[in-house]
């Protein structure tokens, strides 16, 4: 004879008695995603500082760069001497000073060029950038025109 045990099975059609989401779980995923969410647009925030500010300090190079361009061929430094706050043509928030020094090697001068923006009239910039640039002394060239101008007329009298 054949005894059969019984095994015990669960049932397969068990219902649970957790038939949803509590309303802690509910608040507490609002929560956690919220916090994504304000991380995420700070992240941006910066992002999009970044990109302003990248933005202006090129444009202030760009500036820089075509102003020295334009003293060293057209100006000259010694015409240079103690500009400031002069207004970029074409846009009034731009405003860049000029300065020369002399150098710490001989008969060169230190021309200094710097572009700042100012979004607010009177206001701090928001952007600048400063070029330095070694040139010559132009009264190098003033005084050898002169000694070479000297030199003919002292060889002009001489000659019979």
């Amino acid at each position: 004879m054949f005894v059969r045990r019984r095994i015990a099975r669960r049932p397969r059609n068990r219902v649970s008695n957790r038939s949803g989401m509590t309303l802690f779980e509910v608040s507490l995923a609002i929560i956690i995603f919220l916090m994504a969410m304000t991380a995420i647009s700070e992240l941006i925030s910066v992002g999009s500082r970044a990109a302003i500010d990248g933005k202006l300090e090129t444009e202030a190079a760009i500036h820089c760069e075509n102003i020295l361009t334009r003293v060293l061929l057209q100006d000259g430094i010694e015409m240079v001497d103690g500009q400031s706050g002069e207004v970029i043509e074409g846009n009034d928030k731009w405003l860049y000073s000029l300065k020369v020094e002399d150098a710490s090697v001989d008969k060169l001068k230190d021309l200094f060029v710097t572009v700042s923006h100012y979004p607010t009239p009177g206001g701090e910039p928001n952007a600048s950038f400063t070029i330095r640039r070694l040139v010559r002394d132009p009264q190098i060239f003033i005084d050898a025109a002169e000694a070479d101008a000297d030199a003919a007329a002292e060889n002009d009298d001489s000659s019979p």
